[in-house]
Parts: structure tokens; sequence; C-alpha cells
């Protein structure tokens, strides 16, 4: 019996820089290019300051479907509305109805 567990079709929750950017449909140096100018959400460093960077599968999706806010905007709204466990409004985001 093998001590190693076939992980093959799980889909992993924390992205790395290429596959955050293939999930949100565009390239690595596009995804890196926005990141630099404050647009997408900040990865987190799951194993220390050292560590590769991962972005949350699920913070990419709630991002996207709230319009993409500048990242300001979002690390403002976004630990409310895990600690909550409500799904903000565009409103809330943008302070206007879309």
């Amino acid at each position: 019996m093998s001590k190693f567990i076939d992980a093959s079709g799980i889909e992993p929750i924390a992205l790395t820089r290429q596959q955050a950017a293939v999930y949100l449909g565009m390239s690595p140096s596009l995804f890196s290019d926005h990141l630099a100018a404050g647009v997408i959400p900040a990865p987190a460093r799951l194993s220390g300051p050292r560590s590769t960077p991962r972005w949350s599968r699920d913070e990419l999706r709630a991002w996207q479907a709230h319009g993409c806010p500048p990242r300001a905007k979002w690390a403002r709204n976004w630990p409310a509305m895990l600690q909550s466990g409500t799904r903000a409004t565009t409103q809330d985001l943008n302070g206007q109805e879309s």
C-alpha cells in the first residue's frame, strides 16, 4: 500500500501565480502587471515570508463576481464578507449599484 494519496483529481484552493492567472483567464505576465498596479487581491504566504505566494480560489471567484474592484477597496470588504458569511453587493464595494 502506498503512503501517498493521488491528488490528481483535486482542484487546489490555494493557487500559484500561473494557476491564478489561468483561473482568471489572463496570461501570467498580465496577472503580474495587474498585481503590481494594485488591482488583483494580495496573495497569502502559507508557510512564511519566503514561501511562494498563493491566491485563494474562493477569494478570486468572489472578487471577480463583484466586478474586480481595486485591491484597496477589496481588502477593506473581503474580511467582513468572510466573517459574516454573506456576500457583499456591488453597491457595498463601489458605493453604487451596478
